[in-house]
């Protein structure tokens, strides 16, 4: 697992595009229901459930 960078160290011209390409990420996660000990309190481990829209209609992953 690699640890998250920080967005300050990244120069003038690609800082916009270094945030909407990190927020969009996070944001996806977040939305997913990916949890990170790095990011989230009272994590142990890196986990991301199953939703049922995750599933095709004979149980298998998309």
């Amino acid at each position: 697992m690699s640890s998250p960078s920080d967005i300050r160290a990244t120069g003038d011209s690609a800082y916009w595009s270094q945030f909407t390409d990190t927020w969009t990420t996070l944001l996806t996660y977040r939305y997913l229901g990916r949890v990170n000990p790095v990011l989230d309190r009272g994590v142990a481990a890196v986990t991301m459930p199953l939703r049922h829209d995750m599933r095709d209609s004979r149980g298998a992953l998309l």
